[in-house]
C-alpha cells in the first residue's frame, strides 16, 4: 500500500466503542447505521489473546481509496491449497 493510505481512510472513518479503538482514535465519530456507503469502520478484533484494529472498507469511498493505493499484490496459498477469487 502507498504511504498515507491509512490516514486517508481515517479521514472518512467511524469507530466502534472498544477501548483500543476509542483510545487510538478518540476524535473519530462512533459508527451508525448506513456507515458502509460513505465511511470505513475501525473496529477491534481478537486474534488469539491479542486485539488488533480492523478497517471495514464498506461499499463506497473506502473501497475506492484502498484500490487506488495498491502498489502490488500476489496470490498466496494456505496449506498448499491455492485459493482463487472469481
Amino acid at each position: 500500500m502507498k504511504d498515507g493510505t491509512t490516514k486517508a481512510l481515517e479521514n472518512i472513518g467511524v469507530r466502534d466503542q472498544s477501548k483500543l479503538v476509542k483510545s487510538t482514535y478518540p476524535n473519530m465519530p462512533e459508527v451508525k447505521s448506513g456507515w458502509n456507503e460513505n465511511s470505513v469502520f475501525f473496529k477491534q478484533e481478537k486474534v488469539g489473546k491479542n486485539a488488533q484494529i480492523n478497517i471495514g472498507l464498506g461499499k463506497g469511498k473506502g473501497i475506492e481509496i484502498f484500490n487506488e493505493n495498491i502498489i502490488s499484490f500476489e496470490n498466496v496459498s494456505t496449506n498448499n491449497v491455492n485459493i482463487e477469487c472469481k
